[in-house]
């Protein structure tokens, strides 16, 4: 299966030209794959509707277990 090196290849390209693309519009610092947000609304407007599904998810499961942590605390 020699096609993995190829592929892990391509997606690299793919994220380096993304990233370059949002750093240019002031978007994110990119630097040796470190990212850093600077314009959460501007990257918010340049993803798909999948993001606000997905941060509705991960808001629900980080605050379930918040609600676990503070339950535990209390004992």
């Amino acid at each position: 299966m020699n096609w993995w090196p190829a592929c892990w290849v391509c997606v690299a390209k793919a994220l380096t030209e993304a990233a370059g693309k949002l750093q240019q519009a002031g978007i994110i610092s990119y630097r040796r794959g470190h990212i850093t947000v600077l314009d959460h609304s501007g990257l918010e407007r340049q993803t798909c509707e999948c993001y606000a599904v997905v941060r509705k998810e991960l808001d629900r499961l980080l605050s379930d277990v918040k609600y676990r942590q503070e339950s535990v605390d209390e004992q």
